[in-house]
């Protein structure tokens, strides 16, 4: 996900809550829930309201963010220690914090974000950098992002993690990670490309969620 100018702006005085970022950032730091009790919080406060909400560039929903989890999980291989799924710019994080919730162990969210907006995930499911070089995260499985603005981000990101087998990419139609041309190549000769079906009444109508699976062998070059 994509920082916003948004993700803070109030439109409350004097503390006032007003807005659904302001109740969900609110609940979520009601240090008399639990974990599990906070997620339901927030999941209800965002489907129960319509009021605008730019902390993800998605609606988060329950039947969106279970989707996904599900999605993340479907070529998991129990036994195989700890599954990492990457998130390319994880924003606020609210995102990532929910579809944790729904994902079995050993699958773990780790975010990555240049600039320090992270809201909802722990630190320790967080990374904040500019350089991609630096990047230390063992047994990455899973790259995804949500509203990727720079296509070519996911291939520098497959050139530091050889483990991948999986890509998951949500955004607009018309914004496709395969509209460039040079990351579209790479992409078709790493994996074979799907469209995630029977999500069209989890997403907007204008977004889509492309799913590319591995099929070369772990040692490859682009």
């Amino acid at each position: 996900m994509s920082g916003s100018q948004t993700l803070y702006r109030k439109s409350g005085s004097q503390g006032e809550i007003q807005t659904l970022n302001d109740l969900v950032r609110h609940e979520f730091s009601n240090e008399l829930l639990s974990p599990e009790e906070k997620v339901d919080r927030l999941l209800s406060l965002i489907e129960n309201t319509d009021d605008r909400f730019t902390l993800c560039c998605v609606l988060p929903t329950r039947k969106l963010v279970m989707s996904l989890a599900g999605l993340m999980q479907q070529d998991c291989i129990e036994g195989s220690g700890q599954d990492i799924i990457l998130s390319i710019g994880s924003g606020s994080g609210i995102l990532e914090l929910l579809v944790q919730r729904f994902l079995k162990p050993p699958s773990v969210i780790v975010g990555v974000e240049t600039h320090p907006i992270n809201l909802f995930l722990p630190s320790e499911c967080c990374i904040l950098t500019q350089r991609l070089d630096i990047l230390d995260v063992a047994k990455v499985r899973t790259l995804f992002a949500c509203y990727l603005r720079r296509p070519g981000l996911v291939v520098d990101y497959l050139n530091l993690f050889p483990e991948v087998n999986k890509i998951i990419l949500i955004g607009p139609r018309t914004e496709s990670v395969f509209n460039d041309e040079s990351a579209s190549q790479v992409l078709l000769e790493w994996g074979t490309i799907s469209v995630a079906n029977d999500w069209d009444d989890v997403l907007a109508a204008w977004d889509q969620v492309l799913v590319v699976r591995r099929k070369l062998p772990k040692t490859w070059s682009s």
